[in-house]
């Protein structure tokens, strides 16, 4: 063991908010979708190329005008050094190992705030999207409630007999 290179590991633990924004909109009338694996999101995430290149720059290991095949590998060797585990009920622990122990933990906080600003994001744009398809199905119930209102304006206005109120008058014409 003390021919081992020296190894330091630093983590964050980051906790998921499990509430929907548009959950208690929809409350009783549709069901909010809920991404119930967070270690799978947080591995796309953190596994992305621009998440990575992002990483790979602040941690200044690799010049930028590198050629694409050293990127490559350098993606390839953060990818090995990070870790994504789920601690239950609703927390990810993000791990980054490296050889400087200040790196390790100035990445590991990096890693948190990207990914922290990357879900909030998703998460913004998924009650966007939510919100706007909402808002296209009021609209289109609305006009249906319009044309529907107006037909039968038009056929009340052709068929007199066919008023509020009237069947009593039919019913006594009848008897």
């Amino acid at each position: 063991g003390m021919a081992w290179p020296k190894t330091y590991s630093s983590y964050v633990t980051v906790m998921f908010d499990e509430k929907a924004i548009i959950q208690p909109l929809m409350e009783g009338a549709a069901v909010a979708t809920a991404a119930t694996d967070r270690a799978r999101l947080a591995r796309e995430v953190i596994n992305s190329r621009s998440f990575l290149n992002q990483i790979i720059e602040f941690a200044g290991v690799m010049p930028t005008d590198a050629d694409p095949l050293a990127w490559d590998l350098e993606r390839e060797r953060m990818r090995k050094r990070i870790s994504i585990a789920t601690i239950p009920p609703n927390l990810i622990r993000i791990e980054y190992r490296d050889k400087d122990p200040q790196r390790a933990y100035d990445v590991t906080a990096k890693m948190a705030d990207l990914f922290i600003q990357e879900t909030r994001d998703l998460k913004a744009n998924e009650s966007s999207e939510a919100f706007s398809f909402i808002d296209e199905q009021v609209r289109e119930y609305h006009q249906k409630l319009v044309e529907a209102e107006r037909n039968l304006k038009d056929f009340r206005s052709e068929n007199l007999d066919a008023r509020p109120g009237t069947d009593a008058a039919i019913s006594t014409r009848i008897s």
